[in-house]
């Protein structure tokens, strides 16, 4: 027999028996720490190939990278059928037990239980192993690798992130096989390949049509973007995305009195507004023609943004694409503490900070990769800090009577970039106060903060173009 040790405190783990009453099923519920993670759990069972490259392995990644606390409530972790299990309380582990074979599949005689093996050694066995979360597997070993090799900072970044593992025991030979079929196909259809079907998203595909965005464009699960059919170009905008970064500029808030918070919070929530907005804009259509009417009904919420909604685009990746940059020109985290202790502002045509004596001073960026949320350099910021900004840019939309569609009071690309050092200052002077990024993408204060400065800005950057 063969075992694996996975630590677990023991007030992180329950042990159920199974409802049949019969003794022989139980399973265990735990938490794991992804540091002690095991590398050699068999796979064998698992009927899906793990693909490290798919939007679900990046999503699960990106998980990690932005908000490790929270990793375990937003994954639904690992399933694993064992030959039996047991917590070893000498050692404080949840112990994985599974049998030798050889490479007949045949199970060896020894019953040896040393618990140190490579998986190279473990020959296959179709009824035990990982049955569930084969992606989130691969995906934290994948980071736990790569964390070593950076070093101790890199394991101190992902030192709270936790896992759930359900651990089963007593499954038969046909009900494994029939457990692995289950669990990996019950999934229902994304939502948005639904909205597809029901050619929700028609308006947007006519938009995008002559701007170049529909060549990169997904709008069902397992689609292929034209351009990559074309040349192999694996960009790609999801439509996703698309209709959270539109919230972000949602009619519904544009006052200012609240903030669409869902648009970093909740993409499958937005995805949820965009459907019952267009299920209701399709029942209004109906309604026109039983009446033999002619036209279309009134625009409303997400299509009030056809018009704008390249320029949306083109401002959220602005602001993911330069962030870092512009961090590194204020003169990063202690830069904006030395500034607002001096009562200073940032100038933005040179970044430095300004105290209230009017003298100089630039420093040197610190703490890059904990207040770009893990992130290594070079790349994106996290949502977090980049959805409340774009969101701030509904204070220079209006609504056009006429057209029905909303529309800029002043370029928002050209206002970005003349204020960027004090948008990006603001989050940065903010993840000081919350000390965790994921906090900031909540925070009510930051978001009106920077509505209210851009709106601000807006008036002076106009009358500064008039004059």
């Amino acid at each position: 027999m063969r075992t694996i040790k996975i630590p677990v405190e023991q007030g992180q783990l329950r042990k159920i028996d199974d409802p049949d009453g019969a003794g022989k099923r139980f399973t265990y519920y735990a938490f794991a720490r992804v540091l002690d993670l095991p590398s050699n759990i068999p796979l064998d069972v698992n009927p899906r190939k793990q693909n490290l490259h798919t939007k679900v392995a990046r999503d699960i990644a990106g998980t990690l990278k932005s908000d490790p606390e929270n990793f375990y409530l937003y994954n639904r972790g690992l399933t694993t059928l064992c030959y039996d299990a047991y917590y070893d309380h000498k050692s404080r582990s949840l112990v994985l037990c599974f049998p030798d074979v050889d490479s007949n599949g045949e199970p060896h005689d020894d019953d040896s239980e040393s618990e140190d093996y490579e998986l190279s050694q473990y020959v296959g066995n179709k009824d035990f192993g990982l049955v569930d979360g084969g992606h989130t597997y691969m995906v934290l070993l994948d980071a736990l690798s790569k964390a070593k090799a950076r070093g101790l900072e890199s394991l101190h970044e992902i030192r709270n992130a936790y896992v759930r593992i359900e651990v089963i025991v007593g499954v038969d030979d046909d009900l494994a096989l029939k457990l692995a079929d289950a669990r990996n196909n019950s999934m229902q259809v994304k939502q948005f390949s639904l909205a597809n079907l029901a050619n929700q998203f028609k308006w947007v595909k006519s938009r995008f049509a002559d701007t170049g965005f529909g060549d990169f464009a997904v709008y069902a699960e397992n689609d292929t973007p034209v351009e990559e059919k074309r040349t192999g170009d694996k960009r790609r905008l999801d439509i996703r995305d698309i209709v959270r970064v539109a919230t972000a500029v949602h009619p519904n808030w544009l006052s200012g009195d609240s903030h669409p918070m869902i648009a970093y919070t909740g993409a499958g929530n937005a995805l949820k507004m965009y459907v019952a907005e267009e299920t209701g804009y399709e029942k209004e259509e109906e309604k026109i023609k039983e009446q033999g009417g002619l036209g279309e009904p009134t625009p409303l919420g997400f299509r009030k943004l056809r018009q704008i909604l390249p320029d949306v685009l083109e401002l959220y990746w602005e602001i993911k694409g330069t962030f870092e940059e512009t961090y590194r020109e204020i003169g990063g985290e202690t830069g904006v503490k030395r500034r607002a202790e001096a009562g200073g502002e940032i100038e933005p045509a040179t970044g430095r900070a300004r105290g209230k004596a009017g003298k100089y001073e630039h420093f040197s960026p610190r703490n890059l990769r904990e207040y770009l949320g893990n992130h290594d350099p070079g790349l994106t910021p996290p949502e977090a800090f980049v959805i409340p900004i774009l969101s701030a840019f509904r204070a220079i939309l209006h609504d056009n009577a006429q057209t029905g569609q909303l529309e800029w009071k002043v370029d928002p690309i050209q206002l970005y970039r003349k204020f960027k050092h004090k948008y990006v200052a603001t989050i940065i002077e903010s993840v000081g106060d919350v000390k965790k990024p994921n906090a900031v993408g909540k925070s009510k204060n930051v978001w009106s903060l920077l509505y209210l400065s851009v709106g601000k800005d807006a008036e002076s950057f106009s009358s500064a173009n008039m004059n």
